[in-house]
């Protein structure tokens, strides 16, 4: 029998009858994920950064620090970000286990510490889910958070849903694009398009909705990008909104011609965060797990590389694991 999507709604053109998919096609080819797979296990090329992993965590890991008064965010490694924004905390894409993968023995694994303890988090109300791939829906990290933090609720995009109610979590919202959950006066989250994909397993692919995240607090517009290659209908984002900070993906890039279609480049990135007019950005999504063939230590190349090209140079910043930044 054939899956039909209960959410299915024919006058959005992301939506089908059988699941989602995105505005620009996205379709990557067997043969194309074949040709990557054999040309990633026959190269001769070291992805390890210079000096190796334990160089790269003395470079770019620092100490998380949540002592901070005021509102802040703090980058988390990969796409996971805590906000403290009036003593509401939320936090994007929560990955602290030691492989993405649905088994602890096999995938990819994490090359960087675990970033913080559950314990550390000050407070938690909120935890945003961009899509159910594994390196940034953690079944494991799910379980600890929820278990730590009673109140706990998950905005996730639509469909998704289903899969929290399996694991008997009730207090989920599920969003479609541009859909909005008011958490309060002064804090509005808002679902947001990302090219990008979706599956737990092979036989359902693109059931669920991906996305973005505007997080609106006190006039201040917070774009999580989530996981998404470059498209032009993103441009939408900035025509809808004046964001203010960016926290934009630039790793697991490489090589482009395969990658290119999910994920967006650090040269791309850089070129979105232009495009939509943000005012200041920090790259995530790249220094934990090896997904892409790139060497870690040559994203934040790439970045300068690209911010080079501009003759007013963007504010986008690379900074390290567990960097705080307070917001004004």
């Amino acid at each position: 029998m054939f899956y039909k999507n209960p959410y299915y709604d024919p006058h959005k053109s992301h939506h089908t009858p059988r699941g989602f998919q995105n505005p620009e096609p996205l379709h990557i080819p067997l043969m194309r994920v074949a040709k990557w797979l054999q040309e990633r296990w026959t190269s001769k090329t070291s992805r390890l950064p210079e000096g190796g992993y334990e160089q790269f965590i003395q470079d770019w890991m620092v100490k998380a620090d949540f002592s901070h008064e005021g509102d802040y965010v703090n980058w988390l490694g990969h796409c996971s970000l805590y906000f403290n924004l009036g003593n509401i905390g939320l936090l994007t894409d929560p990955a602290f286990s030691d492989r993405a993968s649905f088994l602890n023995w096999v995938g990819p694994m994490r090359q960087t510490p675990t970033p913080i303890q559950i314990e550390e988090i000050p407070t938690l109300q909120y935890v945003l889910i961009s899509h159910e791939h594994y390196d940034h829906l953690d079944y494991a990290t799910i379980v600890q958070l929820n278990l730590h933090f009673p109140n706990l609720a998950f905005i996730v995009p639509l469909g998704l849903e289903r899969w929290f109610h399996k694991k008997g979590i009730t207090q989920v919202i599920a969003l479609d694009w541009w859909e909005q959950y008011i958490i309060n006066d002064e804090l509005t989250i808002t679902a947001t398009p990302a090219q990008h994909w979706s599956n737990r397993h092979p036989f359902a692919r693109n059931r669920n909705l991906w996305c973005g995240y505007m997080i609106t607090h006190k006039n201040k517009n917070h774009y999580f990008a989530g996981d998404t290659a470059y498209a032009e209908n993103l441009l939408e984002i900035g025509e809808r909104f004046k964001i203010d900070y960016g926290y934009m993906p630039i790793g697991c890039y490489a090589p482009e011609w395969f990658m290119g279609y999910q994920h967006i480049s650090p040269k791309d990135s850089v070129r979105l965060h232009h495009e939509l007019g943000i005012q200041h950005s920090i790259g995530v999504h790249w220094g934990v797990f090896e997904l892409g063939d790139e060497r870690f230590d040559d994203t934040p190349i790439q970045v300068e590389n690209a911010i080079a090209q501009y003759d007013n140079p963007p504010i986008f910043k690379v900074v390290p694991i567990n960097t705080t930044m307070k917001l004004e």
